[in-house]
């Protein structure tokens, strides 16, 4: 259903059908949980406030707003809802980009001329500077640890005393090898063959940009 309403407005490929489907789910957990923390949380204990339908969705029916919130109060929602928490407690190793994730916190750098506009920045080091708080800190002693381990090794392959196989860097050597599905602190959608392929031609095109002005 949700994709008829999509192509009625829009011209896709059928190809893209998956994907499309895909970044809807995502936008829209998001904004659940943005509408739940908001207005929902808040006002739990309060029914009268519960059943007014935020006025900066007055397009949203009163009665898509009712199912809403009685769902978010529900029993099988709390129990999602913990079980989320508990999961989230497990990840020693959280990102704080917030939305804009690792291309909104590139963009930021090229525009504090921490690099250059057509830069490739060391992947490593990305994920060492997105686990920072704004003070330079860092969550746990575990993750210290393991961003300290992660820039010794990046110096080691810098300055040539380390040497690796193909599909792999300082961030491998730490956490071990990848997912098939997706690749470590680079973005949705993209696999360990894409990752890694993009990159080899990167470095051979530099290379032949070198050998060219020689």
């Amino acid at each position: 259903m949700m994709w008829e309403e999509v192509t009625q407005f829009y011209v896709i490929d059928a190809r893209m059908k998956e994907r499309m489907m895909h970044h809807i789910a995502y936008a829209l957990r998001n904004f659940r949980s943005k509408v739940y923390k908001r207005f929902i949380l808040p006002n739990i204990g309060k029914p009268s406030k519960l059943k007014v339908v935020p006025k900066q969705y007055g397009n949203v029916e009163q009665d898509d707003w009712d199912k809403f919130f009685e769902r978010t109060l529900s029993d099988q929602f709390k129990a999602v809802s913990e079980s989320a928490k508990i999961s989230r407690a497990k990840h020693k190793c959280p990102h704080r980009l917030g939305r804009s994730g690792y291309m909104g916190f590139r963009e930021k750098m090229v525009k504090n001329k921490e690099i250059l506009d057509d830069e490739v920045p060391v992947r490593s080091l990305m994920w060492c500077k997105a686990c920072q708080s704004k003070d330079g800190g860092y969550e746990n002693d575990e993750l210290k640890d393991k961003t300290n381990e992660i820039v010794n090794h990046e110096k080691e392959i810098q300055d040539g005393s380390l040497t690796l196989e193909h599909g792999t860097n300082a961030l491998t050597l730490v956490f071990g090898k990848e997912h098939s599905g997706h690749v470590r602190r680079v973005g949705k959608e993209v696999t360990p063959t894409r990752y890694w392929n993009k990159t080899q031609r990167i470095v051979q095109k530099l290379h032949s940009t070198k050998t060219v002005g020689r």
